[in-house]
């Protein structure tokens, strides 16, 4: 839906800003991120079968994203309300798997992309977000 050409007319730019917020949290959610602070700040320990069960989903979410992630950022560049969001999804992504080196010119354009926003951009909150990013891929 976020990757047409025009937004239709059931999702409005604020539907479109939503639907990219919940992509954020749902890769932050997988990548056992809590995606609401917790009021009592205890450590949350998992199982073993609740940590493969995370593993396996952020793989999965980090496979499918890779696919279309490089072209939402460059259709929402101009939109300071979603890029911030856009751009600090591949910090919560599983980028060190094996089948993400056949996708290199993916990442490549991805790590283009941040550039672009990184210079276009001025907002210190959408900044932020940039540098995390970009530190992230440099390492």
């Amino acid at each position: 839906m976020l990757l047409e050409e025009e937004l239709s007319a059931e999702l409005s730019d604020e539907d479109a800003t939503n639907l990219i917020r919940l992509l954020f949290a749902s890769t932050r959610k997988a990548d056992l991120e809590k995606i609401v602070p917790a009021s009592d700040n205890k450590k949350k320990y998992y199982t073993k079968a609740q940590k493969d069960v995370f593993e396996i989903s952020k793989r999965d979410i980090t496979i499918s994203m890779m696919r279309n992630y490089p072209q939402l950022p460059h259709k929402f560049m101009s939109d300071k309300a979603k890029i911030h969001h856009l751009l600090e999804i591949i910090v919560h992504m599983n980028l060190e798997r094996d089948s993400l080196k056949r996708q290199d010119q993916n990442f490549t354009s991805a790590v283009l992309l941040k550039k672009k926003a990184f210079l276009k951009h001025g907002v210190k909150e959408a900044l932020r977000s940039r540098v995390k990013a970009l530190n992230f891929c440099a390492t």
